[in-house]
Formats: C-alpha cells, structure tokens, sequence
C-alpha cells in the first residue's frame, strides 16, 4: 500500500475514535506518515457527504413536517429568482422521486450544514 494510502486509513481511524477532532490536531498527531490539515479536511468532507448519501437512499421516504414560515423566508430571501427556485424544487422532487424523499435530502443538507459551522466557529 502506497504511503499516502496508509495516511488515509490512519485519518479515517483517527477520526472514528476522535470525532469532534480538529484538522491541525490530527495532522499533528499522524506528522510521522505525512499528514497534512489538508488531507484530513479532505476526509472528513467526503465522509460527512458520503454519510449524508448513505442516509437518504436507507431513508428515502421519510417526511419532515415543514415549518409554516419556510414558504414565506424562500419568497422573502429572493424575489427576483423566485420562480428559479421554484423551478429547482420541482426538479430536485422529480430526481429524489417524491416530495417527502426531497425534504429529508434538504433537511439533511441543513443539518450538515448547521454542524459544519458548528465546527468552523470552534
């Protein structure tokens, strides 16, 4: 196994057993087998997506009341491309197969992303 192999798999194990771990802290402890912050944001990127990917083909009826605001923020947010948006939406149903499978992709996007500014605030 080539050497950068061998720093993937020791981030990826890292990382299960230190989850909440920072980039520098893990690049810090793997330095010996070349690991950079880069690497292992890298990493921990493609697992949270591959995580979310894996979550809504096992789930991909799961319906997720919608707030009664969330149609007036969209119309608020961007008048102008309103009707783009919609358009998008209609497509992203039409792909995921039904609404309630496009809402749980949605509402698992935003929860990555509420955690992914969890951890840049840190």
């Amino acid at each position: 196994m080539s050497k950068r192999g061998q720093a993937s798999r020791a981030v990826r194990k890292y990382l299960q057993q230190h989850p909440d771990a920072k980039p520098i802290d893990v690049a810090n402890t793997l330095k010996r087998l070349g690991v950079t912050p880069n690497l292992v944001s890298n990493i921990k990127s493609r697992t949270k997506r591959e995580s979310v990917l894996a979550a809504i083909a096992t789930h991909p009826t799961v319906s997720v009341p919608l707030e009664k605001s969330s149609a007036t923020r969209l119309a608020d947010a961007s008048p102008v491309g309103f009707e783009e948006q919609l358009l998008a939406a209609a497509e992203l149903i039409r792909r995921c197969g039904d609404f309630a499978a496009a809402h749980a992709m949605v509402d698992l996007a935003a929860k990555v992303a509420q955690q992914v500014a969890r951890e840049t605030a840190r």
